[in-house]
């Protein structure tokens, strides 16, 4: 059985250029869980459905 799990995310920083770097989206990712291997990722996707 996995688990979703959707929330907003932010990053703000320095680019190597020096540039102001920002980005923004919202993550909708799925877990699963087994007995052997305990929680992991089956679907990592930081743009949500985009």
């Amino acid at each position: 059985m996995g688990r979703v799990a959707v929330a907003d995310w932010t990053i703000e920083g320095t680019g190597p250029d020096g540039s102001e770097v920002m980005l923004s989206g919202s993550t909708a990712d799925v877990a699963v869980h087994d007995v052997e291997h305990g929680w992991r990722y089956a679907i990592d996707n930081p743009f949500g459905t985009a």
